[in-house]
This record gives C-alpha cells, structure tokens and sequence, in this order.
C-alpha cells in the first residue's frame, strides 16, 4: 500500500457517503460510497474498497 515508503500514522476519510457540500452542492462527492439521488441506491467505490484494504490490514496486527 505503501509504495513511496513514507511512514503514513493515519488516514481520515471526509465522508462515507456522498453528501451535500455547501461550495458545489450535489456536484462534487466526496464519499467513500457514491449514492444514486434517484434512488438513494449505494454503491462502494474504489477509494472504498483501498480504506477497507488498509483496515483489514491493519486489524490483522491486532490482538483481539
């Protein structure tokens, strides 16, 4: 994940969904999910798929 080998501590996704931002309206997402206004249908994105990724990697190291 890491190809550059600088030492990333954390991450912060913005949104998990497309949201209404007050700049651009409905025009630009931001979301890990891009939503369907017609029908409110979501679908997972590839920035999605990487953050899920990156927990899962990191879950592994972790003692439950």
């Amino acid at each position: 994940m890491n190809d550059l080998k600088v030492p990333i501590k954390s991450y912060f996704a913005w949104s998990l969904l497309d949201n209404y931002e007050w700049a651009f309206g409905y025009q630009k997402r931001f979301g890990l999910v891009y939503v369907d206004y017609d029908d409110l249908k979501r679908i997972p994105k590839s920035s999605y798929k990487a953050f899920q990724k990156v927990l899962l990697s990191r879950h592994k190291g972790m003692n439950n």
